[in-house]
């Protein structure tokens, strides 16, 4: 699973964007664990609760292998940007 405390900074974080009307986006930094798995709806299910519950516009994954290009399309197919690095 996903450590709780990273959704509720996410949620702190967009509060603050919108008090402040900034107009910025919000990336979720998934952590290591998060992503890294065969079955790629585990990552999606990850990426929704940065995007439902953490308030984020958009994921970001670690990594350039074949296995990490499918986990990203398969988050951009369910619909969630994804950032990479």
């Amino acid at each position: 699973g996903m450590p709780i405390g990273i959704i509720h900074h996410c949620t702190s974080v967009k509060r603050g964007l919108e008090f402040v009307r900034s107009g910025s986006m919000l990336i979720g930094d998934m952590p290591f664990g998060s992503y890294e798995y065969e079955d790629t709806d585990v990552a999606l299910r990850n990426a929704y609760r940065f995007v439902k519950e953490g308030g984020c516009d958009a994921v970001k994954l670690e990594g350039g292998s074949k296995a990490r290009a499918n986990t990203a399309q398969k988050i951009v197919d369910g619909g969630v940007a994804v950032m990479g690095h």
